[in-house]
């Protein structure tokens, strides 16, 4: 027995209506037609000046061609004009429709109009235009998308793209690109909500103008009455997203990508811009083959976006199951019934098409995982997949014709990553790690507003004044008398894999030890060949290491919680009560000058944890920035001793705890989330500083979307120029290009020279379970053979050794030690793929 619900609904009923009643209406038909007339005839109007403006511009329409088309246009009208005469001498029961191109534009309730209070609902509009010679052909589109637009729908938004940029009159331009996606538009959308918390909002697009097919047409058509019908612009309070047809599967969405929605509900997706990336870091474990659509990914996370998170509440209006997603079944010209009723209205056996995204979007854990994964939320008691969705243990309900079909869906793969974190997970391990999430959730802090006068002054951006209380100019002329006084340990860590990160590490080293006592490097135990080389040749070339005047230790360590792992197995074999302030830095940024700010700022402040930079912008970038989504970047920080041990309690956690995401498998905006933005609220609001600001001002988001220094070039330049920024990215080549013609690092690179180049082997920088066979010590070659049974030929192809198809758990304590401990690859990367080298590596 399927599981389903029945809907409660609110359908439209017509009535006969009294003579006179008849004739109010027709007065008011009339007035709404000569309404609509008007709007044509700009559209007219307009569109003939666009095809003579066209022929100006040197396009290949001649004088000829711009007469027919107004010829067309004028005839349009007249045939218009005609239409709304016979209307006129319709009967009272002819009159409950009013007919425009063929399609239900308004079908009447009872013999009192129903009047709308709604306010207005502005409406953003994707316009794409393929090719010059289609420009009449979409424009016909728009004319008729807009000939459905309400009183209320108001302003009209209009984001165009293509070869042409088409100018609608009365309508407002967000922009013109060449090239572009429909996560522009809804981008603008989606801010225009973060501002306007009470509003409703509609998205249209011009479907069918990049391919023309009856198909495409159909479902404009279909999908515009609905996002512009009373209904929606009504919506009752139990629903804040409406179209003419909602699908839970494959995914959440509407096909074709037309709505109206709450944009107290857009405010809590995540911004349109990330979202495509962030559906593609939780894509299914098994092989796509071309199965983006039944995901919601690339192209296709602009249909999944409005319905992807956890508290949608979905209605939909075509009351037909002969059309659920796809194409198939769509109402000709359509054509239908408006009928409101919360979705999905029909049980899950009517939205599967055995034949297309075999099981795919039917398990309730899937959905559950990916909420998680995007928001970090879970749905409340009234979500609709409770009662619709199925466990991945009942197969009952599969009962297709086909037994070949049966087969298939009976025995799909999980291809979910939540759901199955690792193939070798049992259910009693993915229950424990379920519960442990749910208790994470429950313990995680929630963060408090700093009342105005309790946060202390931030450090000051670009193009602003800057007072003497928090400049760093101040903090710097503080630095020799405060060094005196203070015993300093930088830690740094590093992950050597490649020569701009060695090159980044050397930078630091010349610049950012200028009063520091004592530097410990927190490296990879695979990397000691390169780290030890650098060492050595640092203390022969760099002043301040050959003078002895700072002492450098080396611990290496297991690397499997990234760089905060390694800070907190750093700390663990210090013994912190020798110093007084702590520096904790990674190998991401290359040193662009001398700087101690991080340390100064400390005492300055009088604060117990500082930042090279600090952010007003939410997790996710999900809403807009505000003083209670305060937080510091870990790039580079200080610490009092009462800092650093704040620090520990916070983030210094075993590899297993939920803050490391262990069920996502590209987990570092969750690892972020944990670490960087929730250590703050550790600390009392006047006691954290952050010295440069990293929110990118609104003026360098016009070429480049980032919103922070990290990945906007622009806003970068302008730091480093007006404000003397430090550092740069290692990973942003649009900010060091080239390693030595840049520069920005020649202050931080007087020491370097070639023999530091010629003394590495760039080919050790890598785990030695990525290294040739070659490549390893000969004492690992004999051990990789005896508990491995691995050699010469099979290290190339570990799928040839018989242990390889094992899981971790089924190895012996020596082999998971050999494995973790000498070839440097983690138990959740165990098998044959991640842990063996492939000949292509």
């Amino acid at each position: 027995m399927t599981k389903g619900r029945s809907p409660k609904t609110t359908t439209r009923t017509r009535k006969r209506r009294s003579p006179k009643t008849a004739i109010t209406r027709k007065t008011r038909y009339s007035a709404t037609l000569l309404l609509g007339v008007g709007i044509f005839l700009q559209v007219v109007c307009w569109s003939g000046y666009q095809w003579i403006n066209n022929n100006k511009q040197g396009f290949n329409t001649n004088q000829n061609e711009i007469e027919i088309r107004l010829d067309q246009f004028k005839h349009s009208f007249q045939s218009k004009k005609q239409q709304q005469q016979q209307q006129q001498q319709l009967s009272p029961q002819e009159q409950t429709m009013i007919i425009y191109d063929g399609r239900i534009k308004r079908t009447t309730n009872s013999s009192t109009t129903t009047t709308s209070t709604t306010s207005s609902i502005p409406v953003f509009y994707n316009l794409y235009v393929g090719a010059e010679n289609d420009a009449s052909r979409v424009l016909d589109i728009v004319s008729e998308q807009m000939a459905l637009l309400r009183s209320e729908h108001k302003p009209v938004y209009i984001q165009s793209m293509g070869v042409k940029n088409l100018v609608i009159p009365n309508t407002e331009l967000l922009g013109y690109r060449t090239n572009g996606t429909e996560m522009i538009t809804l981008r603008s959308l989606w801010e225009y909500c973060q501002k306007n918390p009470d509003e409703k909002v509609v998205y249209l697009h011009s479907k069918g103008s990049s391919r023309n097919s009856s198909a495409n047409e159909d479902l404009r058509k279909f999908l515009t009455i609905g996002a512009l019908s009373e209904e929606c612009s009504s919506l009752p309070n139990d629903c804040n997203v409406c179209s003419s047809r909602f699908s839970p599967l494959p995914h959440p969405h509407t096909s074709g990508n037309m709505w109206l929605s709450r944009c107290d509900y857009v405010q809590r997706l995540i911004d349109p811009y990330l979202f495509e990336k962030r559906m593609d870091n939780i894509t299914s474990n098994c092989t796509s083959n071309g199965r983006e659509s039944c995901d919601g990914r690339l192209r296709y996370s602009a249909e999944h976006w409005i319905h992807s998170h956890p508290t949608v509440k979905p209605c939909d209006l075509y009351p037909d199951p002969a059309f659920t997603w796809d194409y198939d079944g769509i109402p000709s010209d359509g054509k239908f019934d408006l009928e409101l009723t919360k979705a999905p209205r029909f049980d899950i056996l009517t939205y599967i098409k055995w034949g297309k995204c075999a099981g795919r979007g039917v398990r309730l854990e899937h959905r559950l995982d990916e909420y998680w994964e995007l928001y970090q939320e879970k749905p409340d008691e009234n979500w609709w997949g409770w009662t619709f969705l199925h466990t991945i243990n009942d197969n009952t309900w599969i009962s297709p014709k086909s037994k070949r079909a049966a087969k298939r869906w009976r025995n799909i793969e999980l291809c979910w990553r939540g759901a199955v974190p690792n193939k070798n997970e049992t259910k009693a391990t993915t229950k424990k790690s379920r519960a442990k999430r749910k208790e994470f959730v429950l313990e995680k802090k929630i963060p408090n507003i700093c009342p105005s006068d309790s946060r202390i002054k931030q450090g000051q951006g670009i193009n602003q004044t800057i007072d003497n209380d928090s400049s760093s100019s101040k903090i710097t002329t503080s630095s020799k008398q405060i060094k005196d006084t203070k015993k300093r340990v930088l830690i740094i860590s590093a992950v050597p894999h490649n020569l701009r990160h060695i090159v980044a590490l050397w930078s630091q080293l010349e610049c950012f030890t200028v009063g520091i006592d004592h530097i410990l490097l927190a490296v990879p135990a695979w990397s000691r060949e390169i780290i030890s080389k650098i060492i050595e040749l640092a203390k022969k070339s760099i002043p301040r290491f050959a003078n002895e005047e700072v002492s450098v230790q080396i611990e290496y360590f297991f690397n499997d919680r990234y760089d905060v792992g390694l800070w907190c197995d750093a700390i663990g074999s210090l013994n912190i009560t020798k110093f007084d302030e702590f520096g904790l830095i990674n190998d991401s940024v290359f040193a662009l000058r001398e700087f101690t700010d991080v340390f100064d700022a400390l005492s300055v402040k009088n604060v117990s944890l500082t930042s090279l930079s600090y952010s007003y912008t939410p997790k996710y970038f999900k809403g807009n920035p505000g003083p209670e989504y305060f937080w510091v970047e870990s790039v580079y920080r200080g610490f009092t001793r009462g800092g650093i041990n704040i620090f520990q309690k916070h983030s210094c956690v075993p590899a297993d705890h939920p803050f490391f995401c262990p069920e996502k498998d590209d987990n570092k905006a969750c690892i972020i989330n944990n670490f960087e933005h929730d250590l703050g609220i550790e600390f009392p609001c006047d006691k954290v500083f952050g010295i440069f600001p990293s929110d990118t001002p609104d003026v360098f988001l016009e070429k480049n979307t980032h919103e922070t220094w990290a990945r906007n070039g622009g806003y970068w330049r302008a730091l480093v120029k007006e404000a003397n920024f430090p550092v740069a990215k290692v990973k942003e080549r649009g900010q060091i290009p080239k390693l030595f013609s840049s520069p920005h690092l020649n202050e931080c690179t007087m020491y370097y020279n070639q023999s530091l180049i010629d003394a590495i082997d760039l080919s050790l920088a890598k785990p030695r379970h990525q290294r040739n066979w070659k490549n390893l010590d000969t004492d690992i070659q004999n051990n990789a053979n005896v508990i491995l049974g691995l050699n010469a030929t099979s290290w190339e192809d570990w799928t040839t050794s018989k242990y390889a198809q094992k899981s971790f758990d089924e190895l012996t304590l020596e082999q998971q030690d050999f494995i973790t401990s000498v070839l440097d690859c983690t138990s959740k990367l165990w098998n044959a793929d991640s842990c063996g080298l492939t000949p292509n590596k």
